[in-house]
């Protein structure tokens, strides 16, 4: 399931790493269970509304994706 972090955050995986930091505006593809903590910590929010159990209510608009994708782009030139 997907999801765009909204605040710096761990995110288990469930694989050898543990918990991995990942920072805002981020896009995360992980299980069901760990994206719906996620949100319910105001950590994350949903990319696609059909798996948003509130039907919208926790679900990133699509302003929010294309600002988050132009952040990445940003954070991306800056490491180089």
């Amino acid at each position: 399931m997907k999801a765009l972090i909204i605040e710096p955050c761990q995110v288990n995986y469930g694989d050898d790493r543990g918990g991995v930091h990942e920072p805002e505006a981020a896009l995360i593809d992980a299980r069901a269970d760990v994206v719906r903590r996620l949100v319910a910590a105001q950590r994350a929010l949903y990319v696609e509304k059909k798996d948003d159990p509130a039907k919208g209510r926790d679900t990133a608009e699509p302003a929010l994706l294309k600002l988050a994708e132009a952040r990445r782009k940003q954070a991306d030139s800056a490491e180089k």
